[in-house]
């Protein structure tokens, strides 16, 4: 998955921060404070960074996302095996999730308008929005680590759908967890967290992964 990119808006301004474009190895797991590159949301232009920094191709994707939703204050998109797969077939992920998503039907590069803004309407108000062929990008209105987990979180929820239905065809759709219990679900495990909640922390920020 480091061959993705992640952003954050920056506060008070009309542009966000993400990792540029080196001259060797354009990977996530090698990105250093000299790699990043802060960008003009309204322009798309380079307004900060390394004169040798480009800025990477799918500049669009993160822009048009931050124009579409002023809520989102970072996005992620990432290439993983499973999420790929999953939207090659067109697989209901909500089977063993129950979250809603958006779907993007066409396998480009986001690197215009021309397939930027209709990704940005796909999203909608959800959190992913699967690129068919092309993995997924996922937002956030809290920040950049929620952002990656979603994507992390998706990648595995791939998986397992894509090993149910290499298992038994579409009829994996049978197996799919009710709507009822996924509320309950969810009600339990909120209740779970104010249970044992640490004061002053945020579970879903503060943890090392």
């Amino acid at each position: 998955m480091t061959s993705g990119h992640v952003s954050a808006r920056v506060p008070g301004t009309n542009t966000f921060v993400t990792k540029g474009r080196s001259p060797d190895r354009d990977l996530m797991s090698e990105v250093t404070l000299q790699k990043m590159v802060q960008i003009d949301i309204s322009t798309r232009e380079k307004v900060a960074g390394e004169m040798e920094m480009a800025t990477m191709g799918e500049i669009e994707l993160h822009s048009c996302i931050y124009e579409a939703r002023p809520d989102v204050v970072s996005v992620c998109h990432g290439h993983s095996d499973y999420v790929i797969l999953c939207g090659l077939f067109g697989l209901d992920l909500k089977a063993f999730s129950g979250e809603d998503y958006g779907v993007y039907d066409k396998p480009y590069m986001i690197a215009s308008a021309e397939t930027g803004v209709p990704m940005a309407k796909a999203l909608g108000k959800h959190k992913v929005v699967i690129l068919s062929g092309h993995g997924a990008a996922t937002v956030s209105t809290e920040g950049p680590e929620d952002c990656v987990q979603t994507l992390m979180n998706l990648e595995q929820l791939c998986r397992i759908t894509w090993l149910a239905f290499a298992a038994v065809g579409k009829d994996y759709e049978k197996y799919a967890i009710s709507d009822a219990t996924f509320r309950e679900g969810r009600r339990l495990n909120a209740a779970m967290r104010e249970r044992f909640a640490t004061p002053g922390r945020d579970n879903r920020k503060d943890q090392c992964y």
